[in-house]
């Protein structure tokens, strides 16, 4: 479980640097506020939708005891439907979002915004097998990659002066290349042939994950979206910029451990060991 750690650690810190140093670029040279604004606004409006596309799948195959083939791809299948059903309402929203805040310029980052969600399905299950198996190596190759991809766009499409789209492209890249390097790593995972036996449990679980994500993403989104209404772009892009290196550095904290406690008391469970010994007698700081 150390081990698992101290990858976490390398992935939690090594993407934390890579997205604060394109904020700090992109913010000083080439994005203003009110495009900041713009796009904090499209990636809000669909985000408070989209967040439910994981719908406890991750979850579900780190923690169910016999993960047989069969289970697997049932819990793929839903994660597929669920997902791209969830993708395509927030496509279909992009227009009554734009004209309700009477921009047209937020309907291209809405489009763009929406149709990266289209990707996130096939790296959901992948990148929890990785981490069922505590391949916390492979987990840091897809968070990092997939942060320098974004990065990568929204620099260099910035510096082509595209603004808020320039930020939309990036969180596109970066759900492309968290499906291509959590399919590398997993080994080529398609959730063909659609199998729906045995859904119940994934489910049931999927259920009372949706209410708990539902409630987090409209705490977390409804300011800037109330912001954007009642205000203009400009506040908004001021208000994502605080609040998003407050949110950076709480998960700069906080993010690797937790990640890495669910499948590695899952393991403990699994085993039947004492959790006290296993649990509180692995997680020893690590030297450095």
């Amino acid at each position: 479980m150390r081990t698992a750690a101290a990858w976490a650690l390398v992935s939690q810190y090594a993407s934390f640097a890579i997205q604060f140093a394109t904020s700090v670029v992109l913010a000083r040279w080439f994005i203003t506020p009110a495009q900041l604004g713009l796009f904090s606004i499209a990636f809000a409006a669909v985000t408070i939708v989209a967040f439910l596309q994981d719908f406890g799948v991750a979850r579900y195959v780190n923690g169910e005891r016999d993960l047989t083939p069969e289970k697997l791809q049932t819990a793929f299948t839903i994660s597929v439907v669920f997902a791209w059903g969830i993708a395509l309402l927030a496509l279909a929203s992009a227009v009554p979002v734009a004209r309700f805040y009477g921009d047209p310029a937020l309907l291209p980052v809405l489009l763009v915004v929406a149709s990266s969600y289209l990707l996130v399905p096939l790296s959901i299950v992948p990148q929890a097998t990785c981490q069922r198996r505590m391949d916390y190596k492979s987990n840091t190759m897809i968070e990092v990659g997939s942060s320098i991809a974004n990065a990568a766009a929204a620099v260099t499409l910035a510096v082509l002066g595209h603004g808020a789209l320039a930020l939309a492209w990036g969180a596109f890249a970066q759900q492309g290349a968290r499906l291509v390097v959590s399919q590398w790593r997993a080994g080529l995972m398609l959730p063909w042939p659609l199998r729906l036996k045995g859904a119940r449990p994934v489910l049931e679980l999927g259920g009372t994950n949706s209410v708990l994500s539902t409630c987090y993403s409209i705490t977390a989104r409804a300011p800037e979206l109330v912001i954007g209404r009642l205000i203009d772009n400009t506040a908004v892009g001021l208000f994502a910029r605080a609040s998003g290196l407050a949110l950076q550095l709480r998960m700069l904290v906080a993010g690797a451990v937790t990640g890495v406690f669910y499948p590695a008391f899952r393991r403990v469970r699994d085993s039947g060991e004492p959790w006290g010994r296993r649990t509180f007698g692995s997680w020893r700081p690590i030297p450095g």
